[in-house]
């Protein structure tokens, strides 16, 4: 990488933690290691170990995001907050728009939801506009329910197919593939990946919001609905951010917790899990919004790149050789 992107880089750095400290969020710096997570079946993490001086020791994980962490200063009472940091993914491709260690904007709304967060997020886009060459990330955005986009790109409601069985059928009549013994989350994934996300629109950044809550996450329920507040963030068919209205019902995320455990050690991914996390769900935990955002992503979608190598300084293959 040459001078010029690292300037660059630095300048949507700056330009980012401006607009956020302009309106009075908190900048946060967490640990990138903590001993338990908060367990995903679709994350594989990096592990390693931790020698005390008497010769204990403790396995500790490097974050795939900062949410445990940001979560306890929540409910302690920290208010809307931001953080720029390294987070880690194992088993993921390295190269294209993807880097085992990246770096991820996280922040965190309270008193809002997830339609609050999408107010914001377009303004923090406007901000960095002048920074952006070709416009790929340039708003308004294409705003689309995910009803909305299964109906446009994949030819049905999705949520007229809630049953597995259902949603099977529907998946052999248009994949090809797709059986009973499939979950209805990975049909889902399924038609999504290969009939809907394909389709986006490129001209523009696009948010699909009210995601199926038969999807495990901590995103609240819309009451009276199969949906969850929820959106996701594309530009150029790449992920950029995911957003939820955070779960505050200790019960429901106490519910995730068993899930997604039983989902990891199906998968051969065990995880350890600290069951006092949840402790912190409770009536001191606030009403907020949450959003993770790709920074290399964005930075590659600002700066007309096709490859997220192009603007890391270290990218992940390029570390495997010895430096020049």
């Amino acid at each position: 990488m040459d001078r010029e992107m690292l300037a660059f880089r630095a300048a949507v750095m700056d330009e980012i933690r401006s607009f956020f400290k302009e309106r009075s969020y908190l900048e946060v710096d967490t640990p990138l290691l903590a001993p338990a997570l908060i367990p995903e079946s679709s994350i594989e993490i990096f592990q390693t170990r931790y020698e005390d001086e008497k010769g204990d020791s403790t396995w500790m994980n490097l974050i795939p995001s900062p949410e445990i962490w940001m979560k306890v200063l929540l409910a302690r009472g920290a208010g809307s907050m931001f953080q720029i940091c390294k987070c880690f993914r194992n088993s993921e491709p390295a190269g294209g728009i993807h880097n085992p260690e990246f770096t991820m904007l996280e922040y965190y709304t309270v008193d809002a939801d997830y339609m609050d967060s999408i107010s914001l997020t377009e303004e923090l886009f406007s901000r960095l506009a002048g920074m952006n060459g070709p416009g790929y990330a340039s708003p308004p955005f294409v705003k689309m329910s995910m009803e909305e986009a299964f109906l446009q790109y994949a030819g049905f409601e999705l949520g007229n197919h809630l049953e597995a069985g259902a949603l099977a059928a529907k998946a052999r009549q248009l994949t090809g593939a797709g059986t009973e013994e499939d979950s209805w989350e990975e049909l889902y994934n399924r038609i999504f990946v290969t009939l809907v996300e394909p389709c986006l629109p490129v001209d523009r950044p696009v948010l699909l919001y009210d995601y199926p809550a038969a999807v495990p996450t901590l995103a609240k329920e819309k009451t009276g609905t199969p949906w969850a507040e929820r959106w996701e963030l594309y530009s150029r068919g790449v992920e950029l951010a995911n957003c939820f209205t955070e779960e505050t019902n200790r019960e429901k995320v106490m519910q995730f917790f068993k899930t997604e455990m039983k989902e990891r050690e199906r998968k051969g991914m065990p995880l350890a899990s600290d069951p006092a996390y949840t402790a912190i769900f409770s009536r001191e935990f606030p009403r907020c919004s949450g959003v993770a955002l790709g920074v290399d992503r964005l930075i590659m979608l600002l700066a007309g790149k096709k490859e997220i190598e192009q603007v890391i300084p270290f990218p992940f293959l390029n570390t495997r050789q010895p430096p020049l």
